[in-house]
C-alpha cells in the first residue's frame, strides 16, 4: 500500500503500518472486459495518429513494457522452503493501480483488465504528452 500518491517519475514508497506476519486468505478477482470496436469486435487500440505521431521515427522503436502488480519481501529461507500452491502476499491491494515500466522506470499507471482471456492494462495515469 502506498503511503501517499507518487508522481510518475519517483519511486513509490511502502507503508508497513498494520503489516502482520499472519497468513493471508487468497481470493479470485473478477476483471472487466475491455470495450470492443463495433465493426469487428477487436479490442480498441491505442491512438497513435494524433499530432503527426505516426510519422515520427521513434514511434517504430519497440520497447519491453513490464507491468508491476506489487512486490513482496521474503527471507531466503522462506524462498527455499516455498512449495507449489503457496500464496505470496503482495504489498498492493486489488484496487491499487498497477505500474507500467520501461527500462525499470515507471512510465504510466493503470488498472488490470481482461482481453480475450489475457491480462491487459487500462491506462489511467500518463505523464504529460511528449512533443513529436
Amino acid at each position: 500500500m502506498r503511503s501517499q500518491p507518487t508522481s510518475l517519475m519517483t519511486e513509490p514508497t511502502l507503508d508497513m503500518t498494520g503489516a502482520t506476519d499472519l497468513p493471508a486468505q487468497a481470493s479470485l478477482v473478477q476483471l472487466t472486459e475491455l470495450p470492443r470496436d463495433d465493426r469487428d469486435g477487436a479490442p480498441l487500440p491505442l491512438d497513435t495518429t494524433h499530432a503527426g505521431m505516426a510519422d515520427n521515427p521513434l514511434m517504430h522503436i519497440k520497447a519491453a513494457v513490464t507491468v508491476c502488480v506489487g512486490t513482496a519481501e521474503l527471507k531466503v529461507g522462506e524462498l527455499m522452503s516455498a512449495r507449489e500452491e503457496q500464496v505470496v502476499r503482495l504489498d498492493q491491494s486489488v484496487e491499487s493501480p498497477v505500474d507500467l515500466l520501461v527500462g525499470g522506470q515507471v512510465i504510466a499507471r493503470g488498472t488490470l483488465v481482461v482481453i480475450d482471456g489475457c491480462f491487459g492494462v487500462r491506462l489511467t495515469e500518463l505523464p504529460r504528452p511528449l512533443k513529436p
